[in-house]
């Protein structure tokens, strides 16, 4: 599973957010060609940030983006990064293209509870 979260300001511990309560990306599954880990690359090129008027988004606020992954076993893994937001249009953002954004040929995606499992798979397999 992955899903990503949005967490606003530097009130929280290490000058980071209180929470990451807003969620820009809900949890979907990611399927590879075995349960083992494996080297490759996932990119979401048309992810929308959230922007309700009561949370306040504007050029100059201060993030942190988070990126969660579980495993089928319930280990988690915590990726974060902190921005700046900026204007529309910034030059300093670079074009999201399929030089610096595509997804590994080997993986594939499916929502929550839609993967379908072969017959005779047994649960101490996955």
């Amino acid at each position: 599973m992955l899903q990503v979260n949005l967490g606003l300001g530097t009130d929280g511990p290490d000058g980071g957010p209180l929470e990451m309560k807003h969620q820009i990306v809900p949890p979907f599954s990611i399927v590879g060609p075995s349960n083992n880990p494996f080297p490759g690359t996932v990119c979401l090129d048309k992810v929308q940030i959230p922007n309700p008027a009561d949370i306040g988004i504007k050029a100059g606020v201060n993030a942190t983006i988070q990126v969660l992954m579980n495993a089928q076993h319930g280990a988690a893994l915590f990726s974060c990064v902190d921005i700046t937001f900026v204007e529309p249009g910034d030059k300093r953002i670079p074009e999201v293209n399929g030089t610096n954004c595509f997804n590994s040929s080997d993986i594939g995606f499916a929502d929550i509870g839609t993967i379908t499992i072969s017959k005779g798979v047994f649960i101490d397999d996955l």
